[in-house]
């Protein structure tokens, strides 16, 4: 009767370990993030058409921070899809921001080389920037060690 309360301790135990940590200063953040979507979207998403007849379609992004890049540096792009009517297509990619970023356990506070800051949250793994009037969500892939 004991061995599986046991497991169940044991499992629960190892489920715990193994949930991530919300971080706590700018080196805990730093790694590589995908665009996971925009404004409560999954990507692909937010699909137009251009005075060319083109669909074109945010199809993905992603965001290094302090991760290939210099500590407390960080920059973040798109890919958006450009798809013909016959249907052919291509992917272009875009950096939408590079510059600096700081955290304190609270506020993230992205400030790009042109001065322009940004604000964003922090979730365990998950960040959102807001910008433009859109939040855009990032899910974190590979993280510093610290």
């Amino acid at each position: 009767m004991r061995a599986p309360f046991a497991t169940a301790i044991l499992a629960f135990v190892a489920l715990a370990a193994c949930e991530p940590e919300s971080p706590t200063s700018a080196s805990t953040i730093a790694g590589q993030y995908v665009m996971t979507g925009v404004d409560g979207s999954g990507v692909p998403c937010c699909a137009q058409t251009d005075s060319a007849g083109r669909v074109v379609t945010l199809a993905g992004g992603g965001m290094e921070m302090g991760w290939n890049v210099p500590a407390g540096t960080y920059w973040w792009g798109v890919v958006r899809r450009y798809t013909n009517p016959d249907s052919t297509f291509r992917d272009t990619q875009t950096v939408v921001s590079a510059g600096t970023y700081s955290w304190d356990g609270v506020h993230l506070t992205l400030t790009d080389s042109t001065g322009l800051r940004m604000t964003g949250s922090v979730s365990a793994r998950a960040v959102t920037i807001r910008f433009q009037d859109h939040a855009y969500e990032f899910w974190r892939l590979i993280e510093m060690p610290h």
